[in-house]
């Protein structure tokens, strides 16, 4: 199953040379184990004018320099949870989950304030 592809051949050399060197700085058993892959974040320093280069090139790029291989966002299917019978109900949990999220990020000083990023 693929979950999302960056078609790093379609961007500059620059783009390509640049992911290419992240990725080599995984640890072998992280290529090779799908399972733990997905969770694995970032092996290398995150530098902020390298993440603004990215950025003017592909969102996606810059993100997964910031962030590694982890799951970018969800999709839930609201029509079959128990404990919401409304979308604003739920706009109103996940607005709350984001507060909180938003604070704990705040209180570790994500990423040292290098990248910008929203929770």
């Amino acid at each position: 199953m693929e979950l999302s592809r960056l078609l790093t051949n379609e961007f500059s050399e620059e783009l390509q040379q640049t992911l290419k060197r992240c990725v080599d700085l995984m640890p072998q058993q992280l290529l090779n184990n799908p399972e733990n892959l997905l969770l694995s974040g970032v092996s290398w320093q995150i530098d902020y004018a390298t993440y603004q280069k990215l950025l003017e090139e592909s969102e996606y790029a810059a993100w997964f320099y910031a962030f590694g291989f982890r799951a970018n966002h969800f999709t839930v299917f609201i029509n079959n949870l128990k404990k919401f019978s409304e979308v604003s109900q739920v706009n109103t949990f996940l607005g709350l989950t984001h507060q909180v999220v938003k604070s704990r990020a705040q209180r570790t000083n994500y990423l040292n304030n290098q990248v910008p990023c929203q929770v």
